[in-house]
């Protein structure tokens, strides 16, 4: 008896695109699809200036934080000093 093997081949490509405007991004996706693309995974999403964000998001969670501690505080009738006062 003769088996026969079927053979398959298998191939992937990685392409990064970066799109500015994604009122768009659902064209990009169809014409990528409509090239032969039978698979599109791992979509991310970013933005430009994350050192902007991260900086102001640092700034918030500092602000957050000093409201938790002086919610804390105020229940032991005590103020919080400024912590750069310590550096």
């Amino acid at each position: 008896m003769i088996v026969k093997e079927k053979r398959f081949t298998r191939l992937q490509t990685l392409v990064k695109v970066t799109v500015r405007d994604l009122d768009n991004l659902g064209d990009l996706i169809d014409v990528a699809s409509k090239s032969g693309a039978n698979q599109i995974n791992s979509i991310q999403f970013t933005v430009e200036d994350e050192e902007a964000y991260y900086q102001e998001a640092l700034v918030l969670a500092m602000s957050n934080a000093k409201g938790k501690a002086n919610a804390i505080l105020g229940t032991m009738d005590k103020k919080s000093r400024n912590a750069s006062s310590n550096f």
